[in-house]
């Protein structure tokens, strides 16, 4: 696998950090709301952002 320059290390660092936060905000949404479908809609959202996540990872 060829090497991250910097700028590309830099980048994926600043969309990491959103993604993260997104994560865990949704997460916390899916534990409080009470309509099972909006619940499940938050659950859906989260393990997207999670999927994310870890793409972006793999490239480090």
């Amino acid at each position: 696998m060829p090497r991250l320059t910097q700028m590309e290390f830099n980048t994926i660092r600043e969309l990491l950090g959103p993604a993260l936060a997104n994560k865990v905000k949704l997460q916390n949404y899916a534990q409080q709301v009470q309509d099972p479908q909006l619940k499940q809609v938050f659950q859906t959202m989260s393990a997207g952002c999670d999927q994310k996540v870890k793409n972006l990872l793999g490239f480090l």
